[in-house]
């Protein structure tokens, strides 16, 4: 059952990194779907179904914090759909690897940012495309990752 999970939250992060990237939105039709459906299999979660609602509450609510204020100031840096995307990864991978993920997903959306602008001057990306890698770098990488780093920092 979890391996089939995750393959559907594979494909859903596959979706909407392709749509935000080549159309700048996160379809409803895809997203809507995929946080009831994280929702409901909360408690199939491996660190139980409070770890996976705490996550998607806190990574939904850092973007939430995010857009909200740049809504109200008419300067949006990003889209409600964004701040979906964040909530359903936080769903799908819970506390605190989301917040780990959200951290790497910001990180790598920055990093390409500022290549895009210093060769093409290109100055704005969709953040979906890397919210979605790094959500699918931890479900399908991040226990080798937490073991690398208790064995670099001899936690």
């Amino acid at each position: 059952m979890a391996l089939l999970l995750v393959g559907v939250w594979t494909v859903v992060l596959l979706l909407v990194s392709w749509a935000d990237w080549r159309y700048r939105v996160i379809p409803a039709l895809v997203i809507y779907p995929a946080l009831v459906l994280a929702v409901l299999t909360a408690p199939l979660h491996p660190q139980g179904g409070w770890s996976a609602l705490a996550g998607g509450l806190v990574s939904g609510g850092i973007l939430l914090g995010i857009w909200l204020p740049t809504r109200i100031l008419r300067q949006p840096a990003l889209g409600f759909g964004d701040v979906e995307l964040a909530a359903f990864c936080g769903l799908v991978l819970g506390w605190p690897s989301a917040l780990i993920a959200l951290l790497a997903g910001h990180l790598l959306a920055g990093l390409v940012a500022l290549v895009l602008f210093l060769r093409y001057r290109r100055r704005t990306i969709p953040l979906g495309p890397f919210l979605a890698a790094a959500t699918l770098w931890w479900l399908w990488d991040g226990p080798r990752w937490i073991q690398f780093v208790q064995e670099w920092w001899h936690v």
